[in-house]
């Protein structure tokens, strides 16, 4: 067995709400503002994503083996591009960002 983590940094978009980590297909568990989590996986290829409501990351793949995979997660809409949030709304791809630590 292998383990993945991810950590969420703190931000004021998504404060109140956890995010889904979605490990091969399957909700393993959900992750909270400023928090972290763990998850156990069987070694060899897995795709990751992380989601909120209708908002979804992109899968990333990533191979699992003796040394843990970390990931970062965050909400995209930081500074000037929480005016933009419409548009984000519309491209709900790039509500969240999720990227190997």
């Amino acid at each position: 067995m292998a383990e993945i983590s991810l950590v969420r940094d703190s931000g004021w978009v998504d404060r109140f709400r956890k995010y889904k980590v979605v490990v091969d297909g399957v909700c393993v568990g959900k992750i909270a503002n400023g928090g972290s989590f763990t998850h156990q996986v069987a070694s060899g290829e897995h795709t990751i994503r992380v989601e909120i409501d209708w908002c979804k990351t992109k899968r990333l793949s990533f191979s699992a083996g003796e040394a843990p995979v970390a990931f970062k997660v965050r909400s995209n809409l930081r500074g000037w591009k929480i005016l933009l949030v419409t548009a984000y709304l519309v491209l709900p791809s790039r509500w969240i960002v999720l990227e190997a630590a």
